[in-house]
């Protein structure tokens, strides 16, 4: 990774934890803490999955050889 890369990841993640704070803040007026960190959780996997197709697509393949279908499965279990 080069060092613009890395310099620009480490003021995204330094952007979204600072503002996670006042998410949490305004989302706990509305829901319970179940929901909340639920869709907190899958907001992340959404923001996870371009990252993983775009830059660790080779490695994900050949580590993960077993078809979709239980990819799927397995993604759901661990989910719940």
């Amino acid at each position: 990774m080069s060092k613009t890369l890395s310099l620009f990841s480490a003021l995204l993640c330094t952007f979204i934890w600072g503002t996670t704070f006042i998410a949490q803040d305004t989302g706990m007026d509305d829901i319970g803490p179940f929901t909340f960190n639920s869709v907190r959780f899958f907001v992340g996997f959404l923001a996870i999955i371009p990252l993983v197709l775009i830059f660790e697509a080779k490695k994900f393949k050949q580590e993960f050889r077993f078809d979709i279908k239980t990819f799927l499965v397995l993604s759901f279990l661990i989910g719940l």
